[in-house]
C-alpha cells in the first residue's frame, strides 16, 4: 500500500533531523563559514555562530591536524623504547620495541593570534574557541589508528588505544602497544630520514552541528519508486570502487552487478554523488516557492535534507585513510580549504533501506532551520611526532634488561575506550588490587578508576614496585573489582586473580553498552487506534535478568527513539516484545522475540492478525465484549486478543 507523509516545521524537533545539543553549546550557521591558511600552512576552517546580522560575530573553529602531546615541561609524550636482554629467546630472554604516545589538536596561542586578527580585519568577527564537535558514533570508537605493522600479530602484542576521540582542545587520546624485534625493525626502518610517512597514522573521527535556515518550500523523496527501479538504476549509475576498496565491484546503494556481494560502504563523497545521480534523476525533487534561489542559498539547504535521508537508512563508520600529499600553499584570499565532510564511510542497512518502502513517497517541508551534524576527520602520521620527539633522549632510548633502570617495574593499567561513556550511565568505580611475591617482603597496592579521575587523568594509570632481588620481577597478579550503580559488585570468576604482564593490562568490563532503535510508521498506529508503542527488552547483566522499556507516542512526530541498554559482554544478544496501548482495548503484547548483539534496530511491524482484529471489531458491542476479555499477561498477548476477536 503506497502512502504519502508530509511532515510539517515540527519535525525539526525529532531525531535524528535535528540534533540534540547540550545547553551549552554554541549553534554555529552555515552561511558564516569561513576558512584560511596561517603563515604556518595550517588550514583553519570557521563558522560564526547564529545571531544579529549587526555586530561582531563570534567565530569557532573546527579541530585541525593532530600533533603529539607535550607535558607540563614542554616534552613530546611519545616513547619508543627498543630493548633486548643479554639471555636468547630459548632461556627466557625477549627483545622488541614499546611504542606509546598521546595525541591531541588545537590552534597553539599565537596560531590563535593569528587567527582572531584576520578574523577581525577580514570578517569583522572575533574568536570564540574551538567548535563543540560529538563522536562520529555512538558504539564503535572514534579514535583509531591505522597501521600494517601494529595490526599484525605476528609481529607483536595486543594494540591499545584510549578508544575515543578527543571532543576538546587540548584533550588526549592514548596509543600503546608492543612489537617484537622484527616488528620494532621494520617500524623502526619508516622512522629514517629518507621516509616521507611511517606505516602508524592516527584519525580521529568526530562531527560537528550546523544550523541551516530554512526557505519555503519542498522536498520529496520517492522511496518506492527507488525501490521498484533499484536495479535499472545500476545499469544506469554504472560505479566502479576505487582500487582500495575490498574488491572490484560496480555498485550502486544496496544493488551491485555480483549477487554475492553485501558490503555497501561508500565515502562520503561517493554517498553524496548516488544522492545527486537520484536528484538528476527526479528521484528527489526539491521545489522552492519563490523559484530560481541563489545557489549559496540553495546549496546548504540541500545538503542538509539530503544528509538526513542518508542517515535515515546508513550507519557512519570510522574512515578508511589514505596517506595524505602535503597541502598546497593557498593564494592569500582563496577559499580553497581541504574538505572536512569527507572523514565518515557510510554503510547502508539494507533491511532499513528496504523499510523506506512503506513511506511510499516523503514529503518534508523546506520552511524551518536544520540543525544538522557533518562528519569529518583530522589525522596524523607518527613520522612527524617522532622527527619532532628524538631529540629528546628519554622519548626515543634503547635499553639493555640488564641496565640499573629495571631494578623497578611499571606497571600499566588502561581503560578499554568504551568504558568512559560507562561511568557516565552505570559504573561508579573500577579498583584493580595488585599482589606480587617477593623474597624479602611481598608488594600489595592498589589503584582505583572514577568519572573524577577519568576527566583529571585519563584513561591511564601507573604503578611502580621495586624489583630487589626478585629474579621474576616481571610476575605480578592482579584482579579487578567493578562497581556498578544500584550497588552491584562484581569480580571475575574463581579467585579473581590474575597474571599480569608488564608492559601493560587492558581493562575490560564485563557488561558493554548498546543503543537500540525502535521506529515505527506512525500514521499506521494512529489509524489502528493504537496511541503508544512499547518495546519491551529483556537482557541478561552480571547473570541477572533486566528489563528496559523504549516507548514511542503516535501522536509526536518522533518516528525514531532510541536507549542505551547494558548487557553482558558474553551475552549472545537480547529478548523482546511489542506493547500495544490501544484506545479502547488497552495493552496487547506480542510473543517475545530475539535479537543478535548485534542486532540493535527494531521496526514496529503490527501483526496480522492484530490489524485485522483491530479493524473488524467496530461495533460497540463487539468492542466491549473483547476488552472484557483480553488480559494483559506476560504471555498472552497477541494470544489472548485473536481469541476474542476471532
Amino acid at each position: 500500500m503506497k502512502m504519502h507523509t508530509v511532515i510539517g516545521a515540527a519535525l525539526a524537533m525529532g531525531l535524528p533531523l535535528a540534533a540534540v545539543m547540550p545547553a551549552a553549546a554554541e549553534t554555529l550557521a552555515a552561511d558564516r563559514r569561513v576558512s584560511m591558511v596561517l603563515e604556518d600552512g595550517t588550514d583553519v576552517l570557521l563558522y560564526g555562530a547564529v545571531g544579529p546580522e549587526d555586530g561582531t560575530i563570534e567565530y569557532y573553529y573546527l579541530p585541525t591536524e593532530l600533533t603529539v602531546s607535550t607535558g607540563e615541561a614542554g616534552r613530546p609524550e611519545f616513547l619508543f623504547m627498543k630493548f633486548i636482554s643479554d639471555e636468547a629467546a630459548d632461556t627466557g630472554g625477549v627483545s622488541g620495541a614499546i611504542l606509546h604516545f598521546l595525541v591531541e589538536w588545537g590552534l597553539t596561542p599565537e596560531q590563535e593570534e593569528e587567527v582572531a586578527q584576520r578574523l577581525e580585519s577580514e570578517h569583522n568577527g572575533s574568536l570564540a574557541g574551538a567548535a563543540t564537535v560529538f563522536p562520529v558514533t555512538n558504539d564503535g570508537p572514534s579514535f583509531s589508528i591505522v597501521s600494517a605493522t601494529l595490526d599484525d600479530e605476528e609481529l607483536g602484542g595486543e594494540l591499545i588505544t584510549s578508544g575515543q576521540a578527543a571532543l576538546m582542545p587540548g584533550g588526549k587520546a592514548a596509543v600503546a602497544t608492543r612489537l617484537d624485534n622484527y616488528g620494532a625493525q621494520i617500524l623502526g626502518e619508516t622512522f629514517e630520514e629518507d621516509s616521507t610517512i611511517t606505516d602508524v597514522t592516527a584519525v580521529m573521527t568526530m562531527e560537528y552541528p550546523v544550523r541551516v535556515s530554512g526557505v519555503e518550500g519542498t522536498v520529496t523523496v520517492e522511496w518506492e519508486r527507488i525501490l521498484d527501479e533499484g536495479e535499472d538504476l545500476l545499469i544506469e549509475y554504472e560505479r566502479e570502487l576505487e582500487e582500495d576498496a575490498r574488491t572490484e565491484k560496480r555498485c550502486f546503494i544496496v544493488w551491485c552487478h555480483d549477487n554475492t556481494l553485501d558490503d555497501y560502504a561508500y565515502s562520503y563523497e561517493e554517498t553524496h554523488e548516488q544522492w545527486q545521480f537520484l536528484e538528476e534523476n527526479e528521484y528527489v525533487n526539491f521545489n522552492f516557492v519563490q523559484g530560481d534561489i541563489p545557489e549559496e542559498v540553495a546549496e546548504p539547504i540541500r545538503d542538509a535534507f539530503i544528509q538526513y535521508f542518508i542517515s535515515k537508512v546508513t550507519e557512519a563508520q570510522a574512515p578508511r585513510p589514505e596517506p595524505r600529499e602535503p597541502p598546497e600553499e593557498n593564494e592569500e584570499g582563496s577559499d580553497e580549504t581541504p574538505n572536512v565532510q569527507t572523514g565518515a564511510e557510510y554503510t547502508y542497512d539494507v533491511e532499513r533501506f528496504r523499510n523506506q518502502e512503506q513511506t511510499g513517497t516523503q514529503t518534508l517541508s523546506l520552511d524551518m532551520d536544520l540543525t544538522v551534524r557533518y562528519p569529518f576527520q583530522i589525522v596524523g602520521n607518527i613520522k612527524d611526532w617522532y622527527d619532532e620527539a628524538v631529540s629528546d633522549p628519554f622519548a626515543v632510548q634503547e635499553v639493555f634488561l640488564n641496565d640499573p633502570f629495571f631494578e623497578r617495574r611499571d606497571i600499566v593499567f588502561i581503560l578499554d575506550g568504551d568504558l568512559e561513556d560507562m561511568f557516565e550511565d552505570h559504573v561508579n568505580a573500577v579498583t584493580v588490587e595488585i599482589h606480587k611475591d617477593r623474597p624479602e617482603h611481598d608488594f600489595n597496592d592498589d589503584l582505583t578508576f572514577t568519572a573524577q579521575s577519568l576527566s583529571e587523568e585519563g584513561q591511564l594509570k601507573r604503578i611502580s614496585y621495586a624489583r630487589g632481588s626478585d629474579e621474576g620481577s616481571e610476575a605480578y597478579d592482579y584482579r579487578v573489582k567493578w562497581n556498578f550503580r544500584g550497588g552491584l559488585e562484581y569480580i571475575e570468576p574463581t579467585t579473581g586473580w590474575k597474571e599480569g604482564a608488564w608492559e601493560g593490562v587492558t581493562l575490560t568490563a564485563p557488561v558493554e553498552s548498546r543503543t537500540v532503535e525502535l521506529e515505527a510508521d506512525q500514521e499506521e498506529l494512529e489509524a489502528l487506534g493504537i496511541r503508544r508503542v512499547t518495546a519491551q527488552l529483556r537482557y541478561p547483566i552480571l547473570g541477572e535478568e533486566r528489563s528496559t522499556n523504549i516507548q514511542m507516542s503516535s501522536s509526536h512526530d518522533e518516528p525514531i527513539v532510541s536507549q542505551k541498554i547494558f548487557l553482558d559482554r558474553d551475552a549472545e544478544g537480547y529478548a523482546f516484545r511489542l506493547i500495544f496501548n490501544h484506545e479502547r482495548l488497552g495493552r496487547l503484547a506480542t510473543p517475545w522475540s530475539a535479537r543478535t548483539r548485534s542486532d540493535n534496530y527494531i521496526f514496529v511491524i503490527v501483526p496480522d492478525e492484530l490489524r485485522e482484529g483491530l479493524e473488524t471489531a467496530t461495533a460497540t458491542e463487539e468492542v466491549e465484549a473483547a476488552q472484557e476479555a483480553v488480559t494483559v499477561e506476560e504471555d498472552s498477548g497477541l494470544a489472548a486478543l485473536e481469541e476474542q476477536l476471532n
